[in-house]
């Protein structure tokens, strides 16, 4: 299913032309919604941090979601002691660690690893692909504030979650992966809120992705 669904006609490879990353086609490719959201977030937080204020917090989520993710990755290679956290990531760190339990790092098939989609025409840095639960999967790590106990709270991190694993098939497919989930870790420590999504729930995300990408095409005149 992954290799080889393309949103429009298209030669079997693509030019080697530099590719873009998931994450770009999605901010792109942004529903009004979506957007309307963020500016207004942005606008709050600029009233009350003033534009110096709200670079300097950007930053700051930025370095922890950086320094989460290096511990998590260290974690399931088990091949350094863990490091200290900052004060910072710690309750993201304590709110992911029960989650982590039910990843087999000894069958971690990737962790942190660049992906290329070269039919279709983009790249990624996919978060982490290993047996969770006993079922093989792509996994993302996110971080919040706030809970997100449902799916339509993610906005695209299951669609982006869809693209990785359609990367991800494209290039192994002897060990092909049906299956994704979305981990929150929590600021405050409370234990990260799980979303897997089944191969159904994969396959409608995949879908939404190549509508997204064939957008992102049709804006930038990429062909």
């Amino acid at each position: 299913m992954y290799p080889t669904e393309e949103p429009t006609d298209a030669h079997t490879e693509r030019p080697a032309t530099p590719l873009p990353s998931v994450s770009r086609v999605l901010q792109a490719t942004m529903s009004e919604e979506s957007r309307a959201a963020l500016r207004r977030w942005e606008e709050a937080m600029i009233a009350r941090h003033g534009p110096d204020g709200f670079a300097q917090i950007k930053e700051a989520m930025f370095s922890v979601g950086r320094e989460l993710h290096a511990a998590i990755h260290r974690h399931l290679l088990g091949s350094a002691p863990e490091a200290p956290l900052s004060l910072a990531a710690d309750g993201f760190w304590r709110s992911v660690r029960p989650a982590l339990r039910h990843v087999d790092g000894a069958g971690l098939l990737a962790a942190e690893r660049p992906l290329r989609h070269t039919q279709l025409g983009y790249q990624g840095v996919v978060d982490c692909v290993a047996p969770f639960r006993s079922c093989p999967m792509v996994i993302e790590w996110k971080t919040a504030r706030r809970p997100k106990y449902s799916v339509r709270e993610l906005y695209d991190n299951p669609v982006q979650a869809a693209a990785y694993l359609g990367a991800y098939n494209y290039t192994h497919r002897n060990a092909q992966v049906d299956r994704a989930a979305v981990v929150v870790a929590y600021e405050s420590g409370r234990p990260a809120t799980v979303h897997v999504l089944s191969p159904a729930e994969c396959r409608r995300h995949w879908a939404a992705w190549l509508q997204r990408l064939l957008q992102y095409r049709r804006e930038t005149d990429v062909v």
